[in-house]
């Protein structure tokens, strides 16, 4: 229901105390009752984002303080069912990937030596490298000649 605009959400609610006699005409919602059911629908929604935040918060401070079993143990309440599918699994997917991947999540020492930790730096450089290195004006590559000269940049 959070997905639905707060107009559905309302006419819900209105329909929902017409049906169980609450309300006796369709018009609308009284002034006061629909503005408070408008406040508090929207608190709410406020809140969960709030606690979303601060739980993604938490779990990036984790990562970066060698405390990746603890975001391990986070996500379990929140896998899917173990039949689904990958691309409906999205936190299956996550904590799969984290799970491989321990032995390369030592952030704490990359930052400690000023190293970048996000990927955008490296998959920028990745780029510029390949580019530098093979879009020469006029050249042109056979791929394992081209293997081979990004093997000695890249190595």
């Amino acid at each position: 229901m959070l997905g639905a605009s707060l107009t559905s959400v309302l006419e819900y609610f209105e329909t929902a105390l017409l049906r169980n006699g609450c309300v006796s005409t369709r018009p609308s919602l009284g002034g006061a009752i629909q503005t408070r059911v408008k406040y508090s629908l929207v608190q709410s929604h406020n809140r969960r984002k709030e606690k979303k935040k601060a739980w993604m918060t938490e779990q990036k401070s984790r990562l970066t303080t060698q405390n990746a079993t603890q975001v391990l143990q986070a996500l379990l309440p929140h896998l899917e069912a173990p039949g689904a599918i990958d691309s409906e699994a999205p936190v299956s997917q996550c904590h799969r990937y984290l799970l491989n991947r321990m032995d390369q999540l030592n952030y704490q020492d990359a930052l400690n030596k000023n190293l970048p930790i996000g990927s955008g730096e490296i998959e920028s450089a990745h780029r510029y490298v390949v580019q530098k290195r093979l879009k020469l004006a006029g050249a042109w590559w056979e791929i394992q000649n081209a293997e081979h000269m990004l093997a000695l940049r890249i190595n």
